[in-house]
């Protein structure tokens, strides 16, 4: 219901769908997401699974049922017949065994965005949480390099201004800057450090 309230106010919902599940991925879709974001994508077969449930055919083989479409009152037809160019398909990169196959993974066609998980990535790597490790960190500096010509954005999360930065800097187009509950904590705690002086 939310993505087609954010439709109806010209904004671009995007979802993450809890795992690569047909029904999840149909469900965002349908529900009005443009774009779904899908974790732990982390072999070859799990990516064309993933783009076989988000496109309609004859590229994948989601079934065809855009609900959303009329409370947005956008054209039925029209949107059927362009979903597959106007929707986005977000993978999640988070673990060394999808870095090893990333360059077969950029290769394939049909999902738009690579994300890079730095968490789950250090958690696969034996050093859980710890995102700033070089080993990580070197992994992250290389992605943009790798999906040069392969038509593929790569993106990540972050909570600082200065890695924020560091990433745009490094090629990362798609950067989700911090969280709401975080957000928020920062924000009490401004408000906080004000009253107390």
């Amino acid at each position: 219901m939310i993505p087609i309230l954010m439709r109806q106010q010209g904004k671009v919902p995007i979802v993450r769908v809890p795992w690569n599940d047909p029904a999840q991925i149909k469900k965002a879709y349908d529900a009005g997401a443009v774009g779904v974001m899908v974790p732990q994508v982390d072999k070859v077969d799990a990516v064309r699974a993933a783009i076989k449930y988000a496109k309609y055919p004859p590229i994948g083989e989601r079934g065809i049922s855009p609900y959303w479409v009329g409370p947005a009152r956008e054209d039925y037809i029209n949107v059927i017949k362009t979903a597959n160019d106007e929707t986005t398909l977000i993978l999640q990169m988070e673990s060394q065994e999808h870095y090893e196959q990333v360059d077969e993974i950029l290769a394939i066609d049909g999902f738009d965005v690579l994300f890079v998980g730095p968490m789950d990535l250090s958690t696969s790597l034996g050093i859980t949480g710890d995102v700033q490790n070089p080993k990580v960190q070197k992994i992250m500096e290389e992605m943009p390099r790798r999906a040069e010509g392969s038509g593929k954005i790569i993106g990540t999360i972050l909570t600082t201004p200065d890695e924020l930065q560091q990433k745009a800097d490094w090629g990362y187009k798609f950067l989700i800057y911090s969280n709401p509950i975080l957000a928020g904590i920062e924000l009490i705690n401004q408000q906080f450090a004000n009253y107390r002086e």
